[in-house]
C-alpha cells in the first residue's frame, strides 16, 4: 500500500529554499533582503538561476525576486499559512476602508511587475502591524499566474479579502 504523499510545488520550493539559504548564508539573505529595490535586484539573480527561474521572463523573475524579498526581510523559518489579502483584512478588522483602498490598488495592477512594486509596502506594512505568518508560495503561485489569467487571481485575491458572511 502506497501512500499519497503530495510533492511540494515549485512556489513551496522555492520558499523552504529561501528560507533555509537565509539561515546558512548571511550574503545571499543580504542579497534577497536588497532585491525588492529595481537598482539592487541583480544581486539575487544568481540565487534566481541556482533555483531554475527564467530571468529573460519579466513577469517571471519580478515574482520570484519579490517573494524572496519578502521572506528574506521577515527572516521567516517556513513559509505561513493565511492569504495576503485575507492577512490584510485581519489587520484592519475593525477599519476596512484604508485596508479596501490597498486591495484596490492591487486589483488595479495591469502586470506581474506592478502588482510586485504594489505588494512592496504592503509587506512592510503586515509586517509593522501584525506577526500574521504569509503563504508566500501561494502568493508566489498567484503572481506567476497573474501573467496569464489576471482575472482569476484578482477574483481569488478579492475573494480572499472579503470574508463569507452566513446569512442563514
Amino acid at each position: 500500500m502506497t501512500e499519497n504523499i503530495k510533492k511540494p510545488s515549485r512556489s513551496e520550493r522555492f520558499v523552504q529554499y529561501v528560507c533555509d539559504l537565509c539561515r546558512s548564508d548571511s550574503t545571499a539573505s543580504a542579497a534577497l533582503r536588497r532585491s525588492d529595490r529595481p537598482a539592487l535586484e541583480y544581486q539575487s539573480w544568481g540565487i534566481l538561476i541556482n533555483f531554475g527561474v527564467d530571468l529573460d521572463k519579466p513577469w517571471e523573475r519580478a515574482a520570484f525576486t519579490t517573494i524572496g524579498a519578502a521572506v528574506a526581510q521577515e527572516g521567516a523559518e517556513k513559509n505561513g499559512t493565511v492569504a495576503i489579502m485575507r492577512a490584510l483584512a485581519q489587520v484592519y478588522e475593525k477599519n476596512l476602508p484604508p485596508a479596501e483602498r490597498r486591495l484596490r490598488r492591487l486589483l488595479a495592477c495591469q502586470s506581474t511587475q506592478e502588482c510586485c512594486q504594489v505588494l512592496h509596502p504592503l509587506f512592510k506594512l503586515l509586517r509593522s502591524k501584525s506577526s500574521i505568518s504569509i503563504d508566500y508560495a501561494r502568493l508566489l503561485d498567484e503572481l506567476l499566474r497573474f501573467h496569464s489569467n489576471t482575472e482569476q487571481v484578482r477574483i481569488r485575491w478579492a475573494t480572499d479579502f472579503y470574508p463569507k458572511e452566513n446569512k442563514e
